[in-house]
């Protein structure tokens, strides 16, 4: 398994992860990343975009969705509200 805080997520990757891990149910996934400064290699950025970061949130299905960046990323961030619109099923 690959995640974003261990190491870069292919493209492909992510396209195919909700057909296989997602097969059997519910996965633990944690997108959300907001700040995209790569702070342990400076001058450098995480490979993503805001839009695919709040697009797994939908794609990619865990019904205890947790975002995973820092607090201080997310103040004054009008995209943050998107996730008012989601609703997670918890049975």
């Amino acid at each position: 398994m690959r995640g974003l805080p261990m190491e870069e997520i292919l493209l492909s990757y992510t396209c195919i992860i909700p057909f296989t891990r997602g097969l059997a149910g519910p996965m633990d996934f944690t997108p959300g990343t907001f700040n995209f400064e790569n702070t342990a290699h400076p001058g450098t950025r995480v490979q993503t975009t805001l839009a695919k970061q709040l697009a797994l949130n939908v794609v990619l299905f865990s019904p205890l969705q947790m975002a995973s960046d820092m607090i201080e990323n997310y103040e004054n961030q009008p995209a943050f509200s998107f996730y008012h619109f989601l609703s997670y099923n918890m049975g």
